[in-house]
């Protein structure tokens, strides 16, 4: 360094650093300014193949950009992510990486993700081809349909979804697997359509030509009647081999009216006294009974011997009817006519009866029903089991019979295809679409979660997700169906799906309660919420004995509202198959202003239960999923 000396009226000035050229006039050199931070930016995520441009900018201690610093760069795994001297990261395989900058001793670093390329979309179905186990059938059998998908270069396809109808099912029906069912005589067509493409195949089906009448008998064979008396004669047709034909027709006649006539059903009126043969026919063979008409004064009447009630066991669902009749009869069988019957219940809680014998179905359960005839009595045993809902009807607003007004859509997925819309599409190894018919509200597609044999407790075979836009009241419908066969897990914790105010904070989730082969109730459930003074599970408080049924559709709606800021005014409301079951409030999900923004179908197997685990495939199904939202 130089120093140059200035005198400037008795003043010395020092200039250090300082050059002159050749006009005597100095120029000051400034120190260079050193790197302070280097502020780094990074594409956080790649898909394997693909390549973007890294930026780190260095800056002096003020935060000013500095220009023309030198910039290396460098990644923590070059096999899942490169970066060249320029800054250009290029994403070779799945994984995360770091990737770090360095400039004259600073350095930054950020982390980014690098995801495999989706894979190719399946080959379309271009043509179909229907082909029937036997094209002509009787009546009642059976016959199978199968349909071999191509695509455009004629490679056969699997695993496409089949719809099968029939041209007319008052002739033959068609199943969801291609099984075919012979209902009446006529012809029809099968078809079978996938992805658009659809064929055919004719089918016939003929009536069974009838079975001739062999015997016809008639009961009982001899009567004896007074004067106005009645009987009620029965005919019974059989085959060649012994066997009951039923539905001939029967003709009465009688040999002798004035004796006794016979009715079209059978029914004996005594004219006179004297005898008469009354005949059955059918095609062309007969059946006898004679009657022996008295005009002596009756006897007194004989005593009730036996009362038998008619049918002797039913089966009705809660509100349903059914009429039982009791039939008196003597010490020899004979029916006794007239007699009071006086009809009672074993369980007034279960069904009651009239004095007419009128069963009402009141509550699931048994009940014995009897019918006291003087002394004697018959019995009936009702068994009465829940109603099974009916369907709510397809589409539309309809079936969302519990939809508060006012709200705003935010999903509507009828579950056509594993990955669908707006939902993400992670974790869905564990899903597949099947076809069911029987779905309630957008059939045939329905999404269907498999839980293998060995499955283990606290666990999903798969997950999707909606983030849909944040409300403070979520309304949500779907129908869900347990496997027949489903067990539940030991803590009695199933889960169904959940709505998060933010993952993964506070939710709410929603689910069947019951462990084993037992009970499962419809049940809401709060989790890492701020309070609520009756705990985190909740069953059905408004109809304690709402069930989940295994094997049947029905129809879950949760309608859930957060707390303002600081207050447990929260609440949740839950319907089954458009009951009112369950409603529970004083809930503070969070201390501040509750809102949702998450929706996921996770259907868990057990919270942290650790209890064995599955033994025998079980699998659970979900039809159309509806949200909603409103401030």
């Amino acid at each position: 360094m130089r120093t140059f000396m200035l005198a400037v009226t008795g003043l010395v000035l020092a200039f250090a650093g300082c050059s002159s050229d050749s006009s005597g006039v100095f120029e000051v050199e400034h120190p260079r300014a050193h790197v302070a931070s280097l502020a780094l930016v990074v594409p956080p995520s790649l898909v394997a193949g693909q390549s973007a441009r890294a930026f780190a900018t260095p800056k002096d201690s003020t935060g000013a950009p500095l220009t023309d610093r030198p910039v290396t760069w460098s990644t923590s795994s070059a096999a899942i992510a490169s970066v060249n001297d320029s800054g250009m990261v290029s994403a070779v395989a799945p994984g995360t990486a770091v990737v770090s900058a360095v400039s004259e001793g600073v350095s930054a670093e950020a982390s980014m993700d690098v995801m495999a390329p989706s894979p190719p979309p399946p080959a379309p179905v271009a043509t179909i081809s229907v082909a029937l186990s036997a094209s002509s059938i009787l009546v009642g059998q059976t016959a199978t349909a199968t349909a071999t998908l191509l695509d455009a270069s004629g490679n056969v396809l699997s695993g496409r979804v089949i719809a099968w109808t029939s041209s007319n099912v008052s002739v033959a029906t068609v199943q969801a697997d291609g099984n075919v069912l012979a209902i009446g005589p006529g012809s029809t067509t099968i078809r079978a359509t996938s992805e658009g493409k659809t064929n055919s195949a004719n089918l016939s089906v003929s009536a069974p030509a009838p079975v001739p009448v062999a015997t016809v008998s008639v009961s009982p064979s001899s009567a004896s009647l007074q004067v106005g008396g009645t009987t009620t004669l029965s005919a019974v047709t059989r085959d060649g081999s012994g066997g009951v034909l039923s539905g001939r027709v029967i003709a009465w006649s009688s040999s002798n009216p004035l004796v006794s006539t016979v009715s079209g059903s059978g029914l004996v009126t005594a004219i006179a006294a004297g005898t008469a043969t009354i005949t059955a026919l059918s095609e062309t063979k007969t059946g006898t009974s004679l009657i022996t008409v008295t005009a002596a004064p009756p006897p007194p009447p004989a005593p009730v011997a036996t009362v038998s009630v008619s049918p002797s066991s039913a089966s009705l669902q809660v509100g349903g009817t059914t009429t039982l009749s009791a039939v008196t009869r003597d010490g020899s069988g004979a029916v006794l006519n007239g007699r009071v019957i006086v009809w009672s219940s074993s369980n007034p809680l279960v069904s009651t009866v009239s004095g007419t014998g009128v069963v009402i179905a009141i509550a699931p359960g048994t009940a014995t029903i009897t019918a006291l005839s003087e002394t004697k009595t018959g019995t009936s045993l009702i068994t009465v089991t829940d109603p099974a809902p009916p369907p709510p009807p397809g589409g539309g607003v309809g079936w969302r019979g519990n939809e508060p007004a006012g709200m705003t859509a935010v999903g509507d997925r009828p579950f056509n295809a594993v990955v669908e819309g707006s939902w993400d599409p992670y974790g869905t190894g564990g899903f597949t679409i099947v076809s069911d018919a029987t779905a309630p509200q957008s059939p045939n597609n329905v999404m269907r979660a498999t839980y293998p044999a060995g499955f283990a407790a606290g666990q999903a075979p798969a997950f999707t997700t909606l983030v849909h836009p944040r409300f403070a009241k979520i309304y949500i419908s779907v129908a869900v169906k347990l496997s027949s066969n489903w067990v539940g897990n030991g803590s009695g914790v199933n889960k169904f799906g959940y709505e998060w105010t933010t993952v993964p904070h506070p939710s709410f989730f929603f689910g069947a309660y019951g462990s084993g082969g037992g009970t499962l109730q419809p049940e809401a459930f709060l989790q890492d919420i701020v309070s609520h003074n009756g705990g985190v599970f909740f069953g059905p408080n408004l109809v304690p004995s709402a069930q989940i049924v295994r094997g049947r559709w029905q129809v879950l709606e949760y309608f859930i509202q957060g707390n303002t800021s600081g207050t447990a005014n929260g609440s949740v409301d839950w319907y089954l198959d458009g009951v009112h079951v369950g409603s529970v409030g004083g809930i503070q999900w969070t201390s501040g202003a509750t809102s949702f923004d998450t929706f996921q179908f996770y259907p868990i197997w057990g919270g942290g239960n650790t209890s064995p685990s599955i033994t025998a495939t079980q699998t659970m199904d979900w039809d159309h999923v509806y949200i909603s939202g409103k401030n």
